[in-house]
């Protein structure tokens, strides 16, 4: 049984007078968090807010690249060249640690968003790619990404420290993948359903497949989506359920 574990949350996600989720109800719940760059989500002054947010309760801030996609937000796949990509990329993980340093904020991870999570989940060649500018912009950042995929294994390959992340409310296919967002099974909205799954997967590193099967499962962190209606009450929930089984919440 796991005694401790991260817990996570893509956060940051509203831009202008537009809110998106419970980010002042979630953050003190967490022990890091992913922060949208303005591409799929976010804006300069909702990420300078947002990581004071993190900062008043001491969360770990890493950035939350995705592919320039508002109207899809990021959950669309697009196709780039190999210098559009690194100025894609760059462009984001530069941005996030200007503010970071300027707000003294130790900038601990980089974990991809939506389309490009699953892109880099199953493409090696564009995994690899990532990895490199990742590694030439700063080799001691924490990549965060689905076990037992590409990512993991470019990381590996790169000597770049992995994490190893489980969802709380997503189905897994049998294969240990996200079911894609199309299907309509994809996503768990039973709050009781998500923490059982949670305690059991801690409990014996199974998880429950979309079929009805048990896999085996690595996990370093839980990822909660920030953009879920009951988001804080979600991530007090977990929290809650874990410690009663006396897991720290901690990260990496």
């Amino acid at each position: 049984m796991n005694t401790k574990i991260d817990i996570n949350a893509d956060i940051g996600e509203g831009y202008g007078h537009f809110i998106v989720g419970q980010d002042e109800l979630i953050v003190p719940w967490l022990s890091s968090a992913n922060i949208a760059v303005g591409m799929h989500a976010g804006d300069p002054m909702v990420l300078g807010k947002t990581l004071e947010l993190c900062q008043r309760n001491k969360v770990a801030v890493g950035a939350h690249p995705g592919y320039m996609d508002l109207h899809n937000f990021g959950r669309r796949s697009i196709k780039m060249s190999t210098s559009d990509f690194e100025s894609l990329i760059l462009y984001q993980l530069g941005a996030f640690k200007a503010l970071c340093d300027f707000k003294g904020l130790n900038f601990h991870h980089v974990k991809p968003h939506g389309a490009l999570y699953n892109d880099l989940a199953s493409d090696l060649e564009l995994s690899r790619h990532f990895i490199s500018i990742v590694q030439a912009f700063d080799p001691e950042l924490y990549v965060y990404g689905l076990p037992s995929s590409c990512i993991e294994e470019a990381c590996h390959q790169s000597k770049i420290k992995f994490v190893s992340e489980v969802f709380l409310d997503r189905q897994y296919t049998p294969e240990g993948r996200l079911v894609p967002r199309t299907s309509e099974n994809a996503v768990i909205h039973d709050v009781d359903v998500m923490i059982e799954r949670m305690v059991k997967w801690l409990d014996t590193g199974l998880m429950r497949t979309v079929s009805g099967e048990y896999i085996t499962l690595a996990g370093d962190t839980i990822c909660i989506h920030g953009d879920q209606l009951q988001g804080g009450m979600i991530a007090e929930k977990l929290v809650h359920s874990l410690q009663s089984k006396s897991i720290t919440i901690e990260t990496l």
